[in-house]
């Protein structure tokens, strides 16, 4: 994991917050900095919109920062009518600083509307960022499109560069499935692999500190797994993630001000960031879109995976004698939100161990949940929950489909698929 951030800087909070505790020339290279952002959108800008400031060309970087936060938000569906809007205020809101880059990917339901923006801290209801369509000329991007995903990750860590390094994601999401449903693309998502390779492949051999999920269901062992080697923290949901207040999901402006009011000898960390943004999301809030919210270490992910294995061998071996128990486990771990179709299927993977040990008389089998219960907790940096969630969900899920229902084939092409046991015990049920 990439350490060293002195902060946020002013992403949230008021532009001054931040230097409270630096030194007299902190001001005077912000002011320096704000000023040299001001006159480059001056002289770039090609009309105001009501989506904000169109411009020729987004500001120049004058130095590297410590923090580059890049926002892909796809949501070319029906998502972009309610949600989009407000998701780039409140981007903007927190918007960029002395210490951090924030750039924002955003395509809505509307034809040739999608944009990048550099987002200039600003608390007015109006959008006043400068944003410029790709190609410089107004177009229509597919956002679940891995080469734009792509071009986006490259463009903005490359030519805003910053030490801790996070990209934050909104879009539907499906787990397993995949993310970024882009509806004039005929419905079309990015599978996780292609979502995977494509910021791997725009990262250009750097890490993410925190990739950050603003979809449903990508709090799955198979997400995580997935992009171990992509991020070092995931902060995800393991059930729906949006609903009414889509705006109020996430407080980066809190969340940033926070790592912004640390003393400046303290060095901010990816897990630090992480922490921040579950705690200032509202999972608890009756209206709040997100039902649960973790943060998710994939450093050691691999442990999860090997005791996955160690588990499903132990449910193969214990099925000729204990099936009706291990169904009566399966069937008794309760879903996470389905999709419409009924077919992404997640069940939380701790709650699913509790039912083994509670339900099935062989040791082998317990002891293997009891291990892989400990080695999740383990993995979980932070979790919140609403209070219907209790027992429901613990930070992580597993596809566990029903016994009578059609294997979703798109399961195999994930690497945990591949790489686990875990489809054999899924054939097992259903036979």
């Amino acid at each position: 994991m990439v350490a060293g951030m002195l902060a946020l800087g002013g992403c949230g909070g008021l532009a001054s917050a931040p230097l409270a505790s630096g030194t007299g020339g902190a001001l005077s290279a912000e002011a320096a900095d704000l000023q040299g952002i001001d006159a480059d959108i001056a002289r770039h800008t090609l009309k105001r919109t009501p989506m904000g400031t169109w411009v020729s060309k987004l500001p120049e970087l004058r130095r590297e920062k410590m923090a580059t936060l890049l926002s892909y938000r796809a949501m070319d569906n029906d998502l972009g009518q309610i949600a989009l809007a407000p998701h780039l205020n409140n981007l903007e809101r927190a918007g960029s600083s002395t210490y951090a880059n924030l750039l924002v990917f955003a395509d809505g339901p509307d034809q040739g509307d999608s944009r990048t923006y550099y987002m200039r801290q600003e608390r007015t209801p109006a959008l006043l960022s400068p944003y410029f369509f790709p190609g410089e000329r107004q177009t229509e991007l597919n956002s679940a499109d891995p080469e734009v995903l792509r071009q986006f990750v490259s463009f903005g860590f490359s030519k805003y560069q910053g030490t801790l390094k996070v990209l934050d994601v909104a879009s539907h999401g499906g787990g397993y499935q995949g993310i970024c449903a882009d509806y004039a693309a005929n419905y079309e998502q990015m599978a996780l692999e292609q979502f995977g390779n494509a910021v791997k492949a725009g990262l250009k051999g750097r890490k993410l500190d925190v990739l950050n999920l603003l979809a449903c269901l990508m709090g799955a062992v198979e997400v995580a797994y997935e992009f171990r080697d992509v991020a070092s923290v995931l902060v995800a949901s393991e059930d729906n993630m949006m609903g009414d207040d889509v705006d109020l999901v996430m407080n980066y402006d809190t969340s940033f001000g926070r790592i912004a009011d640390l003393p400046s000898h303290v060095r901010a960390s990816g897990r630090d960031l992480a922490k921040a943004l579950v705690a200032d999301a509202h999972p608890e809030r009756a209206r709040s879109g997100a039902f649960t919210l973790a943060a998710i270490d994939l450093e050691e992910i691999g442990e999860v995976k090997r005791y996955v294995n160690v588990l499903s061998n132990a449910l193969l071996e214990a099925f000729p004698a204990h099936r009706a128990a291990i169904l009566a486990a399966w069937n008794g771990t309760p879903f996470m939100y389905r999709d419409r179709d009924g077919v992404s299927s997640h069940r939380d993977l701790i709650a699913f161990c509790k039912a083994l040990i509670a339900r099935v008389p062989d040791r082998t089998v317990q002891a293997a949940a009891a291990d892989m219960e400990r080695v999740i907790k383990a993995q979980i940096i932070t979790f919140r929950r609403k209070a219907p969630e209790k027992g429901l969900a613990n930070g992580l899920s597993i596809y566990m489909p029903a016994p009578d229902e059609a294997f979703n084939e798109a399961y195999r092409k994930t690497r945990f698929a591949r790489d686990t046991a875990w489809p054999r015990v899924i054939r097992a049920i259903q036979n």
